[in-house]
């Protein structure tokens, strides 16, 4: 039975001591936000630092529920999490969040998914993954699905993998069926 927690203050790195519960694609805990029109800065996870690991989470009603944000974001690795979807398999109540995992201003070297099943993070938000911002590169996104729920059934997203202003040398997917991302309805 996966374990809740409510974020509903201001302080955007409360979240991360939860992420130890969790286990690979089998949701352990629920993070929920306070909405996603909350004037609240609305990110779940902020992540300013080195070789992280965020896994088995349920993140819900969160603007931007998973934030790499500076240079110093690097090598860590987001897997086996379902953004803006509930444990119960379903889009979060308060509507699609602005972005699922935003990688900003140099994030880099970071993994967002694997090829293995256990990793594969699912994605429900406007824009599903993006990458802004100069010195945002060598990214990999793999075996990740976007925009559908983990039923099979479709989530519509405005964008499933974006890149703004800069990025370079990221890769989306990979020549091996099992690396690449599966993504559903867009526009």
């Amino acid at each position: 039975m996966p374990q809740s927690a409510s974020i509903r203050s201001a302080a955007r790195n409360a979240a991360q001591v939860f992420v130890a519960n969790g286990s690979n694609a089998v949701v352990g805990v629920v993070l929920q936000g306070p909405g996603v029109g909350s004037t609240v800065f609305g990110a779940g996870l902020t992540i300013t630092s080195a070789r992280n690991s965020v896994s088995g989470l349920a993140l819900v009603d969160f603007k931007r529920p998973i934030f790499l944000d500076g240079g110093a974001a690097s090598g860590n690795r987001i897997m086996g999490n379902w953004i803006g979807i509930g444990a119960d398999g379903q889009p979060q109540p308060s509507g699609r969040s602005s972005t699922g995992i935003l990688l900003n201003n140099g994030a880099d070297h970071n993994v967002i998914g694997t090829a293995a099943r256990r990793d594969r993070n699912v994605i429900y938000a406007a824009k599903a993954i993006d990458h802004y911002g100069r010195g945002t590169n060598a990214n990999i996104e793999q075996n990740n699905q976007l925009c559908i729920l983990p039923g099979g059934g479709a989530a519509r997203c405005a964008v499933g993998i974006d890149h703004d202003f800069g990025p370079k040398h990221n890769l989306a997917g990979g020549s091996r069926p099992a690396n690449r991302n599966v993504i559903g309805p867009t526009g």
